[in-house]
């Protein structure tokens, strides 16, 4: 959906209990002309849309439904400042066939995010 517009997943490795993926952004896209025009910051509904099309290529799955969310900003990712944006994320696979993640964002020595999602994977 927003993968290589907004954003782009650059790289996405696999490190003992969770993956960890490199994120960069495109500061000329047209989202960061009214968010805002001067201090380029990244929606929180994008952050959590990247998060979710991640674990998606992770698990290597078309399309999923966001059933439950937990989000806490930190610090705000600004373009500007940031070439890039790591996300460690932690997956778990529920008997239902959800998938539970824990993701933490954080880049320029700073932590920006946790997102917590629940997602149910469509067929």
């Amino acid at each position: 959906m927003f993968n290589n517009t907004i954003f782009t997943i650059k790289s996405v490795k696999k490190e003992e209990e969770k993956h960890v993926v490199e994120i960069s952004f495109d500061p000329q896209h047209e989202i960061f002309r009214g968010h805002f025009p001067k201090k380029k910051v990244v929606p929180g509904v994008i952050l959590m849309q990247m998060v979710k099309e991640t674990v998606q290529k992770i698990l290597d799955f078309d399309d999923s439904m966001i059933i439950d969310a937990s989000m806490k900003f930190l610090n705000p990712v600004l373009v500007d400042e940031s070439d890039k944006l790591t996300i460690g994320i932690n997956l778990k696979e529920e008997s239902d066939g959800s998938v539970k993640v824990k993701s933490i964002g954080y880049g320029n020595d700073k932590k920006h995010f946790k997102i917590d999602l629940l997602l149910k994977i469509e067929q």
